[in-house]
């Protein structure tokens, strides 16, 4: 008896399933395509439907009466379907995939900014790399200074690379950083060549608001040059020759842990005089003793004009051990200037020498110790000295201005950081430092 019963209720249960499958399909059958209905819809409505082709491709849809209202009828495809209708205008309607649901994508940084080479990351800051910077218009080598001019918020008010503005700054509220160490002279021929040899340098991080209270003083913006820290695997050298200057550097293994770094640059102006030499000259010193020669009043002429420059800088690198890393940088920074001005005074022919000559000498040393893969260490001491001498002679009234600005700065410094996990990351340190100015 027991029996009898549990196969008439599975009788019953199987046709109880077949009744709602032949159900399904009878509503299944009454569906169409909703791509085939839209071109009717279009012609009834005089409406453009934009979509994609393959979003429709599955999609069935219960045809309506054809005296239902247009919203009456994308509401109800919306109902029975996962599609929104989005009407632009009175004419045109979009038909996009409804995603019930927040997905939070990954970041987007950007590796070539404005030009190749030149990358930002979610901080803010703007890396180049002259190794794979190519070359931006008007800019006919890869000069540091003048390519991040082409950057937003940063300008130079008298088109110099010693006279830098960031986002509306002042040239003094900049740090300037070559290797950690600060400088207080970045140009040639008075600020219309980059003082720094742009095949030397790894890396320059632009830095245009909210500086690290690490670097001290910047209150307008930061740009940090970055040498290697680690020996190369191979050999890397190069030359080159312009108009105004020729330049070569070296990057020389000794052996697997030091390596030796050497980049010099000099200028050919006192050798030849170039046509883009004359330009350059003309630019710099326009309007001034110079280049303004009064024979009509005093028969003031200017001869002997001689003017060259050079940058030499050199860095040794010790990898110790896979923890322990120490560093030596050395920069020299030279420009000179001198000129001869001829004059008769009450029939007596007189000749004065006037010149200028500008330096900066940097030196550093720096210790890195990495004590385990979450907190490392570093401590540095650098010297930086900048010195400017010029005399300029009148011969009209037989006066001499004699001006002289020296400029020493010492600094140590001990950085920390310890990263507590991906998100956290702790940093401390303390600097010293000792800066004395002497104008004459």
């Amino acid at each position: 008896m027991i029996k009898k019963r549990v196969l008439t209720f599975f009788t019953f249960f199987c046709f109880f399933l077949s009744f709602q499958c032949i159900i399904a399909q009878e509503n299944q059958g009454n569906k169409i395509l909703l791509s085939k209905l839209l071109p009717d819809i279009q012609k009834q409505f005089d409406v453009v439907f934009s979509y994609v082709d393959n979003t429709l491709d599955t999609v069935l849809v219960t045809p309506r009466e054809k005296n239902v209202p247009l919203k009456d009828l994308l509401e109800g495809f919306e109902s029975e379907t996962n599609l929104r209708f989005t009407t632009i205008n009175g004419r045109y309607i979009a038909i996009t995939v409804f995603v019930d649901q927040i997905q939070e994508l990954d970041e987007v940084y950007l590796t070539e900014y404005i030009a190749s080479g030149i990358s930002t990351n979610r901080t803010g800051q703007i890396t180049v790399k002259p190794k794979n910077f190519s070359i931006l218009p008007g800019v006919t080598e890869p000069d540091v200074l003048l390519t991040i001019q082409a950057l937003p918020g940063i300008s130079s008010i008298n088109e110099t690379v010693s006279n830098i503005n960031i986002r509306g700054g002042t040239n003094d509220q900049n740090i300037l950083l070559w290797d950690d160490i600060k400088m207080y002279q970045s140009g040639h021929f008075f600020g219309l060549i980059s003082a720094f040899n742009p095949y030397f340098l790894k890396k320059v991080t632009v830095t245009k608001n909210g500086t690290s209270a690490e670097y001290g003083d910047g209150v307008s913006g930061m740009v940090q040059m970055e040498l290697d820290e680690h020996v190369n695997d191979s050999l890397i050298a190069g030359a080159g020759m312009n108009l105004i200057h020729v330049d070569g550097f070296a990057k020389v293994q000794l052996n697997k842990k030091m390596e030796v770094q050497v980049s010099t640059r000099r200028a050919i102006t006192d050798l030849i005089e170039t046509p883009t030499y004359a330009i350059y000259f003309d630019r710099i010193f326009q309007d001034t003793d110079i280049t303004n020669n009064n024979q009509e009043t005093n028969s003031t002429t200017t001869t002997n004009r001689d003017f060259y420059f050079y940058d030499m800088s050199t860095k040794f690198i010790y990898d110790i051990s896979k923890t322990d890393n120490l560093q030596f940088s050395f920069l020299n920074i030279f420009n000179d200037l001198s000129y001869t001005e001829n004059a008769t005074l009450n029939n007596i022919p007189r000749s004065v020498n006037s010149g200028i000559t500008q330096r900066n000498l940097a030196t550093g040393l720096t210790y890195n110790r990495e004590w385990n893969p979450a907190f490392s260490s570093q401590i540095q001491l650098y010297t930086s000295n900048y010195n400017l001498e010029a005399t300029n002679y009148n011969i009209t009234n037989n006066q001499r201005l004699f001006q002289e600005n020296d400029l020493a700065d010492s600094a140590i410094k001990l950085h920390t950081k310890y990263r507590i996990d991906e998100n956290f990351t702790i940093e401390g340190g303390y600097q010293f430092s000792e800066i004395g100015i002497t104008n004459i």
